[in-house]
């Protein structure tokens, strides 16, 4: 019964993901298109080292007078030329013309514009005695054949492209009168980009978005939809109160049979009590609301909605419940790799746990949560979560605070479990045809049901770190993403985005194991133990109504002003 209970319950995170993959693999990410005919514009980073001049990021499209589809391509032709490009004194000049040339520039409603044959020409003449003199000749792939004359078509132009006289071009090459308005694409990391459901932070703060400082997302998310997002608050809802309500029944478990409860088993418990705190925590911010915890209403954007915490330091309800939320989820993690360490000594080691190893693993499995949280507040990394909908480690602090530890804990309990597995399958097979009397049996399952929980616990923790680990990878390009989309549109509605199916997961296996470790609830020692309460509770209960029957207490009227008409008289029964 246990076994079936534990394993339906560790299904739950591996169909979720099983699930968000065939979802991801099925959704196609889309890019804005803000008209038929217009070119679909894409953000490229040929960054500072190869083009100084700018801040090294602008609006794109392929394919290219080069004939490249995509960025490997680019930046292979730029590598390839980058001798010629950093040859004195045609560099900044070489610069503008190869960028330009490589990645034409792109905005809403206009044709790529690429630079202008004069302006390909001029360079060529005056920095080919330059690199002649290196033993270099003009590349043939750059033939000013390629490009379009200045007065056909839109081009990026240059009234002085000398290259000996040493006069520098503007940071963002001139281009055709008619057309000024396709300037506005080439700068992209300055507060003006902070547009749209982004809100715009004062100087000095925490904030940053798509490496625009003092810029970040409204508290209410700019990637989900309004029904992803009540989708979303149900989903939390849902899985904080069925893990609060398992928690909450084994912790019981565990307060009234707690003398019949050995090592390793008691750490289950432990986890149980964290996971339901941390539950509650969840359950907290459903009730209280997201406005009156990662809102900071006292900042707005022009579209009068409240900026997402950056620094919860200033925010009491904010900081509570991080407090709350993180120490106890990071003290699960811990208290799992103690019970996996238990499992080891209990079963290779055949050894009982002696009261200096409880010692130190009560030290350790609140103690070292509670030292990160310090640092995590000292160092003001909280922030508000969006998805959570709660205060969480800010965005740009994850790596250190939560998939750092989450790492460590899940290679050191993937080395401790491959050691005990092994010894756990031999018991089970030694013991097979041997009498034992009922103690060690009952001591054989309980380390096989450890065994099982620990490696169910593993999965999921695998699955979170999955998780985690495809938010760090994917974040910078959700966000340059949308900018991109910003600059197509005020009202950006479509770009690449989280994986919704992802982010479910994530929370599903963050509380999916207080449910599991419920399944302790339904084993032959914590059922009897409950019986135990039952009858008490029934037992009392009668003793209490057979009591009252003893005694009957008769009232009759009297005229005696003394006792106030009222005389009491009582018989046995």
């Amino acid at each position: 019964m246990f076994r079936r209970i534990v394993w339906l319950l560790a299904y739950l995170p591996i169909a979720s993901l099983v699930t968000a993959l065939a979802s991801g693999c099925s959704e196609r990410q889309t890019r804005f298109r803000p008209t038929a005919d217009a070119p679909t514009c894409e953000l490229a980073e040929p960054g500072k080292d190869l083009c100084p001049f700018s801040d090294g990021y602008w609006n794109t499209s392929y394919p290219n007078v080069f004939n490249h589809t995509n960025h490997k391509m680019a930046y292979q032709f730029l590598n390839r030329h980058r001798n010629i490009f950093l040859q004195e004194p045609c560099s900044e000049h070489m610069s503008h013309f190869l960028c330009y040339a490589v990645f034409p520039l792109c905005s809403s409603g206009f044709h790529r514009v690429e630079p202008c044959q004069e302006m390909c020409v001029a360079v060529r003449e005056n920095c080919t005695p330059e690199l002649v003199k290196s033993g270099m000749e003009w590349p043939p792939e750059l033939d000013c054949n390629k490009f379009p004359p200045h007065g056909s078509s839109m081009c990026v132009w240059s009234g002085n492209t000398n290259c000996r006289t040493g006069t520098s071009l503007p940071a963002a090459a001139a281009v055709d009168p008619s057309h000024q308005q396709i300037k506005s694409s080439v700068t992209r990391k300055s507060l003006a980009n902070c547009t749209g459901h982004l809100v715009p932070y004062p100087n000095h703060s925490h904030a940053q978005y798509g490496g625009i400082d003092n810029c970040d997302e409204r508290c209410h998310g700019v990637y989900l939809t309004t029904q992803e997002q009540d989708f979303n608050t149900v989903w939390i809802a849902i899985w904080s109160l069925l893990c609060l309500l398992v928690s909450i029944v084994t912790v019981l478990t565990w307060v009234i049979n707690y003398k019949a409860i050995k090592s390793p088993e008691s750490l289950v418990y432990y986890i149980s009590l964290c996971y339901s705190f941390v539950a509650l925590s969840y359950t907290i911010s459903i009730a209280i609301g997201e406005e009156s915890i990662i809102c900071d209403s006292a900042i707005k954007n022009s579209l009068n909605e409240s900026a997402l915490v950056v620094n919860g330091l200033h925010f009491p309800v904010c900081i509570a419940l991080f407090s709350i939320t993180y120490f106890f989820t990071l003290s699960s993690w811990i208290w799992w790799a103690l019970l996996n360490i238990e499992w080891v000594v209990c079963s290779v080691k055949s050894r009982t746990i002696g009261i200096k190893w409880r010692i130190c693993s009560q030290l350790v499995g609140w103690g070292v949560p509670l030292l990160f949280l310090l640092i995590a507040l000292g160092t003001e990394s909280v922030g508000g979560n969006t998805f959570l909908g709660t205060c969480w480690i800010r965005k740009d602090r994850e790596v250190v605070y939560v998939i750092a530890p989450l790492l460590t804990v899940v290679v050191f309990s993937c080395v401790v479990i491959l050691i005990a597995f092994t010894r756990v399958t031999k018991l089970q097979r030694v013991f097979k045809d041997i009498d034992l009397d009922p103690e060690e049996v009952n001591q054989i399952t309980t380390l096989i049901q450890v065994s099982l929980y620990c490696t169910i616990y593993l999965v999921s923790m695998g699955v979170l770190v999955c998780c985690y680990w495809y938010e760090y990878c994917f974040r910078k390009q959700w966000e340059h993403s949308y900018i991109n989309c910003l600059h197509n549109s005020d009202t950006c509605a479509s770009s690449v985005k989280p994986n919704f199916s992802v982010l479910k997961t994530k929370l599903a296996v963050s509380l999916i194991m207080g449910i599991i470790s419920g399944a302790w609830t339904f084993r032959k020692s914590s059922t009897r133990a409950w019986r135990k309460v039952c009858c008490i509770c029934c037992v009392s209960g009668k003793h209490s109504s057979d009591s009252e029957l003893q005694t009957v207490r008769q009232i009759h009227f009297t005229d005696d002003p003394l006792t106030a008409g009222f005389s009491f008289s009582q018989t046995s029964v």
